[in-house]
């Protein structure tokens, strides 16, 4: 113990340079991590400026609206083939029309296809009525009815859209 006493005595210079330099390290690298964190907020911030505009220009070309009990409904139409199908998608998509429409152009050499964003979903208004199977069932109906879509058409549905399917 003594000797640790001694040595700790002996060489106070070098310890104190050494927390000194320590604490400047850590007050470098704090710095250093406060505008690393400054620099991840400011290029979030582009980016959703950026992405609101290309929402903006995406909604503008692709996507077409319908009035549906006086609330704009909306749809990604594309495609001219003689069968036409309907994309329903499942309540935990937040914008089907975006999300579907990969899918919707890789199909559409042979379908017309619409991909629906349900009142409330996607580029959709929200909807005054409930959410039961009944009302978004006549909305849809509805809605297609206003794209102009009355012919015969093929139902496909994914998750709860499956009853809406089944009540359709």
């Amino acid at each position: 113990k003594e000797f640790l006493l001694f040595l700790k005595e002996k060489r106070k210079d070098e310890i104190e340079f050494v927390k000194k330099s320590v604490n400047k390290t850590f007050v470098v690298i704090i710095v250093l991590l406060i505008l690393y964190v400054v620099g991840l907020a400011i290029n979030s911030f582009k980016n959703n400026v950026g992405s609101k505009k290309a929402i903006e220009t995406y909604k503008e070309k692709y996507i077409s609206y319908t009035d549906v009990y006086g609330k704009k409904m909306a749809a990604y139409i594309v495609g001219e083939g003689k069968d036409t199908l309907v994309f329903m998608r499942g309540n935990n998509d937040p914008c089907p029309s975006l999300s579907m429409r990969l899918l919707a152009d890789e199909l559409s050499d042979n379908y017309k296809v619409v991909v629906l964003d349900y009142l409330g979903t996607g580029f959709s208004d929200k909807p005054d009525t409930e959410r039961t199977s009944k009302n978004i069932v006549k909305e849809i109906h509805e809605g297609l009815k206003g794209f102009g879509i009355e012919d015969k058409y093929i139902l496909v549905p994914q998750y709860i859209s499956g009853v809406y399917a089944q009540e359709y």
